[in-house]
């Protein structure tokens, strides 16, 4: 990739310059012909630089999944308290119930 930056100046006759330097770079890069050797090393910072931009990606993902998750607990938090004491007690009584249903031994049925 080949990257130009130019701070133009104010006379046209140095900007067709700077145009006409610029094409013979991209002429030049276009016949620039690397090693193999230079070639995989390319391949190998272009994998690694995918890898990492990938690994940053997924952890934004994951941090902004996270948020989520506690944004919405915290919102059913918020309205399990605005509910009757009654009733929270009876939800609560619920969660408890299908927890310890989850956390209790798996029993199997055998037929003899």
């Amino acid at each position: 990739m080949l990257r130009m930056r130019f701070t133009l100046p104010s006379d046209n006759l140095d900007i067709a310059v700077l145009l006409n330097m610029s094409m013979y770079f991209v002429d030049l890069v276009s016949r620039l012909q690397l090693t193999k050797s230079s070639l995989e090393r390319a391949r190998k910072v272009r994998a690694a630089m995918a890898e990492k931009e990938w690994k940053a990606q997924s952890a934004q993902r994951q941090e902004l999944a996270q948020q989520r998750k506690a944004e919405k607990l915290q919102k059913k938090k918020e309205e399990l308290e605005k509910l009757p004491q009654e009733v929270q007690e009876k939800i609560l009584e619920k969660k408890m119930r299908k927890a310890q249903k989850q956390r209790g031994p798996k029993m199997k049925v055998m037929h003899g």
